[in-house]
């Protein structure tokens, strides 16, 4: 088999081998699978808490609430790292 012929055949392979990958019911493709929102492993976690997407924020540089994060869960994160939910601060990367 010529160089060519085998790159072809690895190039193949892998490809192979990451569709199986991505395509299994779960063990090491679970984690990829729920990144990539592919399959029945994407709603709610195993853990029991609701899905949250986050809430594109706007605000140019300068106007209020610029560099904060929202998210679906009533959940915010201030520039400086300060968490709260639903208006009251739980927790502060200071302690």
């Amino acid at each position: 088999m010529s160089k060519t012929g085998q790159n072809i055949a690895i190039a193949g392979a892998v490809a192979v081998g990451a569709f199986m990958l991505l395509k299994s019911s779960g063990g090491i493709a679970a984690p990829f699978r729920r990144v990539l929102g592919i399959g029945n492993q994407t709603g709610n976690p195993v853990t029991g808490y609701d899905k949250v997407t986050e809430i594109l924020n706007q605000a140019l540089p300068a106007q209020p609430g610029y560099a904060w994060k929202y998210y679906s869960d009533g959940t915010s994160i201030s520039p400086e790292g300060n968490y709260y939910h639903n208006g009251a601060l739980v927790w502060s990367p200071g302690g």
